[in-house]
């Protein structure tokens, strides 16, 4: 009777980790754009209220 070995399925971790990739592109992006605090200026330079 040959042994059975229970194969490693590579393509849900292979998910799992673009998911995790992607998902700190999300938050470091976010983080980086709170952090510039952009203005909104109207058509002669000055601020927007």
């Amino acid at each position: 009777m040959p042994q059975t070995t229970r194969r490693w399925n590579f393509f849900p971790y292979f998910l799992t980790m673009v998911f995790m990739l992607f998902l700190g592109i999300l938050i470091f992006t976010w983080h980086a754009s709170k952090q510039a605090n952009p203005v909104m200026l109207d058509e002669s330079g000055r601020p927007r209220p």
